[in-house]
């Protein structure tokens, strides 16, 4: 109950600019913890300290404010990405906004250089290609319009046709015909 409690404060603070004034060296690894120690189910508390209060708990309570603590740390951004398949969409938005920063703008922000992506950016992006969620999908296509592609990315393209979506079909048949 306490844990619920404090993670619900935790999530509403800013965590990505409060990191970089105040000193938190571990809180990255206890929140981890409290993932490893947890499982998927969401934990319900009613009336326990009032009879109108209730509160729940469950895993992505801690790995949203893990996200919020990555900042530029790969072992970090590893150690939450072990978590991926098992987040709601929500925070595998918010880590894609992480990853992928001026890929996955919204429409206003499009109009920002757009650097490179990074080896990491570019396996993320094709890992994002298969979600379900729309943001994702859309992020990725952003990231993946002007690369050229190996063979190996090739094939996995060519799998994802087998999807019933025609528009998402189009635009794999769009990034495949780029590389002619």
């Amino acid at each position: 109950l306490v844990l619920a409690w404090a993670l619900k404060g935790l999530n509403n603070l800013n965590l990505e600019k409060l990191e970089q004034t105040f000193d938190f060296p571990d809180l990255f690894e206890k929140l981890h913890q409290i993932v490893q120690r947890t499982d998927n189910k969401e934990k319900t508390y009613e009336g326990k300290i009032f009879s109108w209060t209730r509160i729940s708990f469950n895993r992505n309570e801690a790995l949203q404010a893990m996200i919020s603590l990555i900042g530029n740390d790969q072992e970090r951004l590893k150690t939450v990405l072990a978590y991926f398949d098992g987040m709601s969409l929500a925070l595998r938005e918010q880590l894609t906004r992480h990853i992928l920063k001026e890929y996955a703008a919204y429409y206003w922000d499009e109009k920002q250089k757009k650097k490179p992506l990074t080896d990491f950016q570019r396996q993320y992006a094709m890992r994002i290609l298969s979600d379900k969620g729309e943001f994702l999908v859309n992020s990725a296509f952003n990231a993946l319009d002007k690369i050229s592609f190996s063979n190996e990315e090739m094939t996995v393209l060519e799998n994802l046709l087998k999807r019933k979506g025609a528009t998402f079909r189009g635009k794999i048949i769009g990034l495949v015909l780029k590389q002619a």
